[in-house]
């Protein structure tokens, strides 16, 4: 029984570090993809007037 629970236990944290770093992964692409997609500037540049 102790044996079981020593292998369960193993492998819930080994799914949890899997998750985290499946989560920290999905995140960056996200932050990635929306850094590609944003072509705009985020100011307004204002018009200089040359005299």
């Amino acid at each position: 029984m102790a044996q079981f629970l020593r292998t369960f236990i193993a492998v819930e944290r080994s799914l949890q570090l899997a998750a985290v770093i499946g989560i920290l992964l999905l995140l960056g692409f996200l932050g990635m993809s929306s850094l590609q997609g944003d072509r705009t500037p985020s100011m307004p540049e204002v018009p200089t007037q040359s005299s």
